[in-house]
């Protein structure tokens, strides 16, 4: 994903106060839509395609890509495995041909757990970035009242006339457009059926990315969240925070072992 200098549409590397519009203005801008459409394609885009779509595709790609290497493993299927009796030498052959072709078979191999995977990353990517457009919505429309402990907790500080920090519409829209542009790339990954041809997951890979799913959180509380592009990132007094408690935790563990 390319990254984005978002110095450059700010009239001063200052941190300075902007009017709420100049925030909704970068998202759409960056978003290439109004925020009404933002809205509607978070909650509209789905990902349309089936587990049978998926295996009658590979299925039909296998036969028409690799005819000989399929009619090798159908054969297989129903004829009997070589006695331990004959030679060693036509036993391990067998043996080894039969593993090279299962081998490049599981290219036409569909795992169920990936749709599954791209079903809860999308899900996951769409309500973040729906929880963040609601506060940026708030801030633009003066209806703060509704979120001010989300706003005290992510320590966002407007002044009097409800304008907002340089740094705070760049916290705010970084990680929105971030999610809003997974959302859009893992629907369109998910309806192309060659992505199941092409793209392989590992059980690693797609036990981490479960539990990524998980973590709905815009922002989590540790020295980690930064981590997380879809994060609301932290603020250095939040991260002072933290380390104050994690040194009076640290602190107080040692006093009791001492004791």
């Amino acid at each position: 994903m390319t990254k984005i200098d978002y110095n450059e549409y700010f009239d001063s590397e200052e941190n300075k106060y902007y009017e709420p519009e100049v925030m909704m203005s970068l998202l759409e801008k960056l978003s290439g839509r109004n925020f009404e459409d933002i809205i509607l394609f978070l909650t509209e885009s789905e990902i349309t395609v089936t587990d049978g779509k998926i295996e009658a595709y590979l299925e039909e790609r296998f036969s028409k890509d690799e005819p000989e290497l399929k009619a090798r493993i159908e054969a297989r299927k129903s004829s009997r495995e070589p006695s331990v009796s004959i030679s060693s030498r036509e036993y391990v052959k067998w043996n080894t041909e039969k593993f090279m072709d299962e081998l490049a078979a599981k290219k036409y191999a569909y795992n169920p757990a990936v749709l599954n995977y791209y079903r809860c990353y999308s899900r996951v990517c769409a309500s973040k970035a729906e929880a963040i457009l609601t506060i940026i919505s708030n801030i633009c429309n003066k209806t703060t009242g509704k979120i001010q402990d989300t706003l005290d907790d992510l320590k966002i500080r407007l002044d009097a006339r409800g304008n907002i920090l340089k740094d705070d519409i760049i916290h705010l829209v970084r990680p929105a457009i971030h999610n809003i542009d997974e959302f859009e790339k893992t629907i369109e990954d998910a309806n192309n059926l060659n992505t199941y041809l092409e793209k392989k997951f590992t059980e690693e890979e797609l036990i981490d990315g479960m539990i990524r799913c998980e973590e709905k959180e815009i922002q989590k509380k540790n020295l980690y969240n930064d981590l997380y592009e879809g994060n609301i990132p932290l603020t250095e007094e939040q991260k002072e925070e933290i380390k104050e408690t994690h040194s009076k935790i640290m602190t107080k563990f040692l006093n009791m072992i001492e004791e």
